[in-house]
């Protein structure tokens, strides 16, 4: 079942959302790397070779190769959760007495010594 990335409303037509389509659950766009087949979310990309990278995964773009991916009904979809759109950099890699934080510590020590004076 094809389902919005973001709250899961269900897509009912069969063609593919235009460019621009929004859901009318949530006004997210449909034309979008989180609603594709091709999206990798393990890699955050596009498994296709030939796409063009986005800033945005759950932006519109204009992909020809989008192809609409099917999710099942009990997806896990953000605005179901609760959970923001967008994660800081700690609650993606992990919490406080978590074994990854101390790896994320580090990464984060060695990301921010790239900028220093």
């Amino acid at each position: 079942m094809k389902r919005c990335h973001n709250c899961g409303e269900e897509w009912t037509r069969l063609e593919q959302p235009g460019f621009k389509e929004t859901c009318s659950g949530c006004m997210s766009y449909l034309h979008a790397c989180l609603n594709c087949k091709l999206y990798n979310p393990s890699a955050d990309r596009c498994s296709s070779v030939t796409a063009e990278c986005t800033g945005d995964r759950a932006g519109l773009n204009y992909c020809e190769e989008f192809q609409f991916r099917d999710m099942p009904n009990n997806s896990n979809h953000r605005a179901k959760r609760g959970a923001p759109k967008s994660l800081g950099f700690d609650a993606k890699r992990g919490v406080e007495g978590d074994s990854s934080a101390k790896s994320s510590s580090v990464n984060r020590d060695k990301f921010n010594r790239l900028f220093d004076d």
